[in-house]
């Protein structure tokens, strides 16, 4: 008889774990961020790049029209990166549109080599 209330417990606590284990995902909520990365003249900045700060290698370009589109945690810090023009880290705070416009960086500027044949 002990024996079967073990295996009856031990039912129930593989139950209660399995059912916690997947609850947690569902902590993890993530939402859709979507926006569009302007360089300074208005012009929209084809594939510049938007990462997640602390997450290496996870990230989207912008398409032909500067906007982009990414699914992050809602405390997440996005990165806009784009060749001459500063890096900008931006939390999202839970929203779902956020728009940038990128500021030149000069000192990239002065170190462009133009090579002519």
């Amino acid at each position: 008889m002990k024996n079967i209330c073990f295996q009856m417990n031990r039912k129930a606590w593989l139950t209660l774990i399995m059912v916690l284990c997947l609850a947690f995902p569902a902590l993890a909520q993530k939402i859709t961020v979507n926006g569009t990365v302007y360089e300074p003249e208005g012009e929209p900045a084809i594939g510049a790049s938007v990462t997640v700060q602390g997450i290496p290698g996870f990230g989207v370009q912008t398409d032909i029209d500067g906007k982009y589109k990414i699914e992050v945690a809602p405390d997440a810090v996005l990165v806009f990166s784009y060749v001459g023009f500063e890096t900008q880290n931006i939390p999202v705070d839970g929203r779902t549109t956020i728009d940038v416009n990128l500021s030149t960086n000069s000192e990239l500027l002065n170190e462009v080599i133009v090579v002519g044949y």
